[in-house]
């Protein structure tokens, strides 16, 4: 539980300290509590992936998994809206207000490209999920929720480009940020899986399923 609020405040703290300071003249008071809700997203969608795809190693009831795979789908769910509510509340607030001090954070990202992505965003991020994973049955289907997962990713990695790619102006930036998500993502996920296999996170009789995974 102190671990939960110690990285509620932590997150907050690095989303304005790693990302919002990249431009230093503008400033949101929601901005931390997107930037957290996103991750957390991210870090949800990435556990319902690997959960899903481990199941046939856990001897898990199939009707037991899909009970507790459809509480999850809802957190995931519920999660998914609150960051939609959280980037569109920084939004309205910003446009009413109409500063010349705060409205040139969106017209940086309002160019044709960034447009686009955030088009795609709305789509993979919410509103697919949202129609998706509304209705009991469908967060009962593994396959589907891990689609829905896999989808949430996607956009949580094109928001977090979004939000840190365009004050640069520098078209560099479109080979250097992938390559740098393959390089840092390939890394951890090494680590998570060497650490689901000797980390006893799963049960003996499944570990020598998972002797020939590697990254």
């Amino acid at each position: 539980g102190v671990g939960l609020i110690l990285l509620g405040y932590s997150v907050t703290w690095a989303a304005i300290d790693w990302i919002m300071s990249i431009e230093p003249d503008w400033f949101s008071s929601i901005y931390g509590m997107m930037a957290g809700s996103g991750e957390f997203v991210i870090a949800l969608s990435f556990a319902l992936v690997a959960i899903i795809g481990l199941r046939g190693y856990c001897g898990v009831e199939d009707e037991a998994f899909r009970r507790h795979l459809a509480n999850l789908a809802t957190i995931l769910l519920a999660v998914d809206i609150f960051w939609a509510y959280t980037a569109y509340s920084q939004w309205v607030i910003i446009w009413e207000e109409n500063l010349r001090s705060e409205i040139g954070w969106y017209l940086e990202r309002n160019s044709a490209l960034w447009r686009a992505i955030i088009a795609t965003i709305v789509v993979v991020h919410l509103i697919v999920p949202l129609l998706t994973l509304v209705w009991t049955r469908a967060k009962r289907r593994p396959h589907l929720v891990r689609n829905v997962a896999i989808l949430l990713l996607l956009g949580g990695m094109l928001q977090t480009w979004w939000l840190v790619l365009p004050p640069f102006h520098d078209w560099g930036l479109a080979w250097r940020a992938p390559v740098a998500l393959l390089a840092l993502g390939g890394i951890w996920l090494w680590l998570f899986l060497w650490r689901l296999e000797h980390g006893g996170w799963l049960a003996a009789d499944a570990k020598p399923h998972l002797s020939g995974v590697k990254p």
